[in-house]
């Protein structure tokens, strides 16, 4: 409510950090709501990562997250992926997926064609000069790319 467009304000015109008391910002936390506004007005919001990236993807989630399931690295043999993609599908839990540099087109490519109905956070290049950070469903995500090739994760939200 008021706190969150007051914090809005700072973030427009100064470096502000969100911490939390006794955990990650955005994860069975309010500070999703700073997030979601901060990107709703094109506020470029970026995570400390300390010592775990996953936690980092979570922190610069725009929705609040209770649970997920860590799925990680999915087979990379046609028959095997495209099955654990049938998988994937079906669940209605938050997810997050990582896979190799080079495979981050053919990630996207994927969340195109199974993900359709869900809004994803795709993160590229953490912690690096050219870190990027895109929400939403995965054909707008994938047309926002700017890379071939990158460190990437991806947060797939919730069905609702």
């Amino acid at each position: 409510g008021g706190d969150v467009k007051l914090l809005l304000e700072l973030c427009r015109d100064k470096n502000v950090v969100l911490v939390s008391d006794c955990g990650t910002p955005s994860f069975c936390d309010p500070g999703f709501q700073l997030v979601a506004a901060c990107r709703k007005e094109n506020i470029k919001v970026q995570s400390s990562l300390g010592a775990s990236s996953l936690m980092g993807l979570i922190s610069l989630s725009s929705e609040r997250i209770e649970q997920f399931h860590f799925r990680g690295f999915i087979p990379a043999e046609n028959v095997a992926r495209e099955k654990e993609w049938q998988n994937l599908k079906k669940s209605k839990e938050a997810f997050v997926l990582m896979d190799t540099p080079y495979r981050l087109k053919k990630m996207m490519d994927e969340c195109c064609l199974h993900l359709d109905d869900r809004k994803i956070l795709v993160t590229l290049n953490l912690s690096q000069e050219d870190e990027s950070v895109l929400e939403g469903p995965p054909s707008a995500v994938k047309s926002q790319l700017k890379h071939e090739k990158a460190e990437f994760m991806i947060l797939v939200y919730a069905r609702k």
